[in-house]
């Protein structure tokens, strides 16, 4: 099993790498992506924008300090692979390593 997170600059961007990839078709009426979300050998869940606290903070409701988000306008994807596989060319520029400790990078996981 392989999970990825992937970082596309728009989602132009990731679907037309999809639509390459056979996982995402476009509505020719409308022009909007959908893409597969699962099938026997892969899952998919789409991030998309993702937003990380700027370093500032407005005071919430209740007089709590909130933090300020800033959205990093681009395009994320998490991919799990449920076989072994090879990964296909087209995704590797796109591959983005997790970290934790770095609020830019979208931390979310698979259950």
């Amino acid at each position: 099993m392989i999970d990825l997170l992937l970082k596309f600059d728009s989602q132009e961007q990731a679907g037309l790498i999809g639509e390459q990839l056979g996982y995402t078709t476009r509505d020719p009426e409308t022009g909007e992506f959908h893409t597969t979300q699962a099938t026997l050998t892969l899952a998919i869940c789409v991030i998309g924008v993702h937003y990380y606290p700027d370093g500032t903070t407005t005071e919430g409701p209740n007089g709590e300090q909130v933090p300020n988000l800033k959205a990093d306008n681009q395009y994320w994807v998490m991919v799990r692979s449920l076989v072994d596989m090879d990964l296909p060319p087209e995704i590797l520029p796109f591959i983005v390593e997790p970290n934790p400790e770095d609020p830019t990078i979208p931390n979310q996981r698979w259950a």
